[in-house]
């Protein structure tokens, strides 16, 4: 496995359901959750570290790391519950704009 941690820098958002002032959205590396990030409408869209331990970190076939990250909301909802004017019907949860890795 790799012998040092990974680092990453996430910029993300959480659809905010009407309503509600704050959303979870708990952070999954190799089936293990890391981390528990929370929204709200001051502060949503922000840049997020994520640290993954490299003991977590497996080899994938080509001998680099390989993991997977799951992003799990407590709550999934279209934003035509929240905001029935969009008329937009897709389960939202949390957008990924951009990632990067800190070396």
């Amino acid at each position: 496995p790799p012998v040092a941690d990974i680092e990453l820098q996430l910029d993300v958002t959480a659809m905010l359901l009407a309503g509600r002032t704050r959303r979870e959205i708990g952070i999954f590396a190799a089936g293990e959750k890391f981390a528990t990030w929370i929204f709200t409408a001051d502060e949503n869209r922000s840049i997020r570290t994520l640290r993954i331990p490299s003991s977590q970190l497996p080899t994938g076939h080509d001998s680099l790391p390989a993991i997977l990250i799951e992003f799990r909301p407590t709550v999934i909802a279209s934003a035509m519950e929240s905001h029935p004017e969009v008329g937009d019907i897709r389960q939202l949860g949390l957008a990924l704009h951009r990632i990067r890795r800190i070396l």
